[in-house]
Formats: C-alpha cells, sequence, structure tokens
C-alpha cells in the first residue's frame, strides 16, 4: 500500500482475503499446478505453546506459514450499558433464559463458559470451575 493512499479496507480483511487466495494456491499445488508456493513461506519450529494434532509426527520440523501478512488491532469487543442489558433481561421469557444472561453479565464470561459447567457446582456439591480468558489468564483470582 502506498503512503499516500488511504486504505479502503481493514488490514484484517486484507488478511482474510491473503487466506482464501493462499488457501487456493495451496489447493493448486497439491492437485499438481505448478503454483508452487507463491505465498508461503517456509519457517523453521519454533518453541509455540500452541502444538498441532500431529505435533509428534514433525516435531521441530520446518512448517509452511504465511509469507505476507498484515498486522491487525485487536478488537475487545463492547460492554453492553445497564439499559442495554435490562432490555434483553426484560425480553427473556423464561426463567432459565434470564438467568443465563444475569449470570452472563454479572461474571463477563462467554457464553459457552456457564453452559459447559458441571450441573453439580449450582448445587455446591462440586468445586466451581476457574473463569479463563481468552489468552488463558485467570479472571476468578
Amino acid at each position: 500500500m502506498l503512503p499516500s493512499v488511504s486504505a479502503h479496507v481493514g488490514a484484517s480483511t486484507v488478511n482474510r482475503k491473503l487466506a482464501a487466495v493462499s488457501a487456493f494456491y495451496a489447493h493448486q499445488a497439491r492437485n499438481g499446478a505448478g503454483v508452487g508456493d507463491l505465498l508461503a513461506a517456509w519457517r523453521a519450529g519454533g518453541r509455540g505453546g500452541w502444538k498441532p494434532f500431529l505435533h509428534h509426527v514433525s516435531k521441530g520440523g520446518p512448517y509452511r506459514g504465511r509469507a505476507i501478512a498484515l498486522k491487525a488491532p485487536v478488537k475487545l469487543p463492547r460492554i453492553l450499558a445497564v439499559a442495554e442489558v435490562q432490555a434483553i433481561l426484560d425480553a427473556c421469557t423464561r426463567l432459565r433464559d434470564r438467568f443465563f444472561f444475569a449470570v452472563l453479565h454479572e461474571t463477563g464470561c462467554q457464553a459457552s463458559t456457564p453452559a459447559t459447567s458441571p450441573s453439580a457446582c449450582a448445587d455446591g456439591h462440586a468445586p466451581v470451575p476457574g473463569v479463563v480468558g481468552a489468552r488463558g489468564d485467570r479472571l476468578d483470582s
């Protein structure tokens, strides 16, 4: 992108389009087309926290990564105002739904966290699971 030209799309949109074109080139390369690794770069295996499913097969070996990627800002979700939360709670016709949304609002959890908690936690017979944020940090302490 030229510095004198303003961007028409965001960095995350460009990254999504690059991922689609890169996947198309990888598909063509698997089917015998001579496109090679136009949008891919071979990187050395590093020490990351994430391990793929078949990590034990190629530990530390080079892997195919994206050659081009723009730095996209991380967008945090918008916090609902008290009036918006009250409107959601008032719209709930079942007590179960009202309680679910109230728990989400009061704890700041994602929808999957209380939905997958053991039902014994509500009775006090089992320890309540800790709430872990998107990056793995504990939110309940």
